[in-house]
């Protein structure tokens, strides 16, 4: 892997009129050595914004080579690229290619250590020189113009949330921050700033995680009395409690209906936490990473897999609901739809008795009507007698078809959009 110092970029400031066959040459000698010199090649012509280019040079450089001349300390662009420079807060190295009365050299040179390339000191020894000082505080000045480029791009974004820092990432500006020493480039404004909003965003994060663990603690809870409840109900369902229990026909209807209680009140629970989980960062940036759940979001996403899991099998054991619709103003359709939940009732009587007939267990049936205007709508507009389930349901569906054909009743079947777990619906809507 190639050394660090091979990715540094340095920024030649000169004036064209004096160093400009210098300018290059130094950049020959800056890539000879391992760096990314460059410079402004190209005259400015007339309407351009030569400050907006520059600007974006300057941006991107880890370091400003200020070539010292008569004509840059008096050029009006150099002293604009200094001037911007501090305030990017860039180190800036003044390299002397030409002797300059020291009283027309900025003040914000004077006060650094000079780099001489003039007549009479060797090219080699000067370039010798500018390299050792370019590779010292190396990784401090490469981090500083990485956040700086991100910070300038947050702001650029309208300080989008998505662009800030976090993680090891954040970590390590901390501590670069904190590793800052005399005579190193001093972090700016906007790179505080910006570390800033990034440590706020994370505290707002670890607090909405820690909220989410809050939540799974009462998710754990709502489980352990969901499980005793669903175990009452299965022991009773299957008549393991056998004579010990009073008038058990009753004790099972009770502890269905505290089962359904119980059992809404969960899945409403999960949904509010599955709704109130913090949205994931993704399209607001081309190029981002989104991020991966949290631990708390997905220990609530696996424990509400793993009890809506329970609640399916203990459906199955106490049964499923099935509605008959009876289609507003069919002829006949009334009294065939009364015969399927006469038919649907005797059968739960003797799957209290016996195995039964149906091969799937009964919680209820029921008769409902299908009035005319709901039936117009894009969902329903049934014309015929049917059977509705859900794509995983085609074995209930097979099994109710074949009991409701044995007894003389034929109908179709359709997929339904409609998500309903455990729950048929039996239509009689075909004119007799």
């Amino acid at each position: 892997m190639a050394g660090a110092h091979q990715s540094l970029r340095i920024f030649i400031s000169y004036a064209r009129s004096d160093a400009s066959a210098f300018a290059e040459e130094l950049m020959a000698g800056l890539e000879a050595a391992g760096f990314d010199p460059f410079l402004d090649q190209h005259d400015i012509v007339p309407g351009e914004d030569w400050q907006a280019r520059l600007n974006h040079l300057l941006q991107q450089a880890d370091t400003i080579a200020y070539v010292i001349t008569p004509a840059s300390v008096a050029s009006e662009r150099c002293a604009w690229e200094l001037a911007r420079a501090k305030e990017l807060a860039k180190r800036v190295l003044p390299v002397v290619s030409v002797e300059t009365d020291e009283a027309q050299t900025p003040e914000a040179l004077r006060r650094l250590n000079y780099i001489y390339f003039t007549r009479g000191r060797s090219f080699g020894a000067g370039l010798k020189q500018l390299t050792t000082a370019l590779r010292t505080d190396i990784d401090w000045i490469r981090e500083h113009t990485r956040l700086g480029d991100m910070a300038a791009r947050w702001r650029e974004h309208s300080n989008d949330e998505s662009l800030l820092m976090r993680g090891a990432e954040l970590d390590a500006a901390q501590t670069w921050l904190a590793a800052w020493k005399p005579g190193a480039p001093e972090p700016t404004a906007s790179q505080r700033e910006f570390i800033s909003a990034s440590e706020a965003a994370e505290t707002s994060r670890n607090n909405e995680q820690r909220k989410q663990l809050d939540k799974l603690i009462a998710v754990q809870r709502s489980r352990a009395r969901l499980l005793v409840g669903l175990a009452l109900v299965s022991l009773i369902a299957i008549g393991a409690v056998g004579g010990l229990l009073w008038n058990s026909q009753r004790q099972l209807q009770e502890q269905r209906r505290q089962f359904e209680i119980t059992e809404q009140n969960f899945l409403n629970e999960i949904a509010g936490l599955q709704a109130s989980a913090p949205v994931q960062p993704g399209a607001a940036s081309p190029g981002d990473a989104r991020q991966a759940p949290s631990p708390a979001e997905q220990a609530i996403e696996q424990s509400a897999e793993q009890i809506q899991n329970v609640i399916q099998q203990t459906r199955d054991s106490i049964g499923w609901r099935i509605d008959v619709f009876t289609c507003e103003g069919v002829a006949g359709a009334r009294q065939k739809a009364e015969r399927v939940v006469s038919l649907l009732e005797a059968e739960q009587r003797r799957q209290r008795e016996s195995a039964g007939q149906l091969g799937v267990q009964l919680r209820s049936a029921r008769l409902r009507v299908l009035t005319a205007a709901v039936n117009q709508r894009p969902g329903y507009r049934v014309s015929q007698d049917e059977i509705r389930g859900e794509a995983g349901e085609a074995e209930q569906v097979g099994a109710l078809r074949a009991f409701l054909g044995r007894e003389g009743v034929a109908v179709t079947t359709r997929q339904s959009s409609t998500l309903t777990a455990n729950y048929l619906s039996v239509f009689i809507c075909a004119p007799q």
